[in-house]
């Protein structure tokens, strides 16, 4: 089935480069200013790394804790929004820039986690759900 829509290689989050998962997702100008961002809000820096080697390391680093439920969330509303952006962009002709993507992502991690009811179990939960705004029960 014909859709009726030509798209090129080049990306169109940040026009310097060929898209490929890695550069959409990751290594792309756009999707770095995402992902740093929100990435630090999870408590987690350094380099960005693949969607296999996030998940990866999220599988093994981290447990059943809020910071863990938070960058799971962090992760998964990342991808799902810069996808969205990138097809916005090219069926609607309409994009936003990085500052405003990530401003949505929190907004909508806040919101889902606020429909939890969260109980933290340790200092560095309470450090995080502060960062984020989010209300919790401290649990002893």
């Amino acid at each position: 089935m014909e859709w009726g829509v030509t798209t090129g290689k080049d990306c169109v989050l940040c026009y310097g480069g060929q898209e490929s998962h890695s550069h959409l997702f990751f290594e792309g100008q756009y999707a770095t200013l995402v992902w740093t961002s929100i990435r630090s809000k999870c408590c987690r820096h350094g380099d960005s790394l693949s969607l296999l080697a996030e998940v990866q390391w999220g599988s093994q680093h981290c447990s059943k804790s809020v910071s863990t439920i938070i960058y799971q969330w962090c992760l998964a509303a990342s991808v799902y929004f810069i996808w969205r952006e990138r097809n916005s962009r090219i069926f609607r002709q309409v994009g936003v820039d990085s500052y405003t993507l990530v401003k949505r992502i929190e907004e909508e991690i806040r919101a889902c986690l606020e429909s939890m009811q969260l109980s933290i179990h340790s200092d560095f939960d309470v450090a995080i759900c502060q960062d984020w705004g989010i209300h919790f029960r401290v649990v002893t």
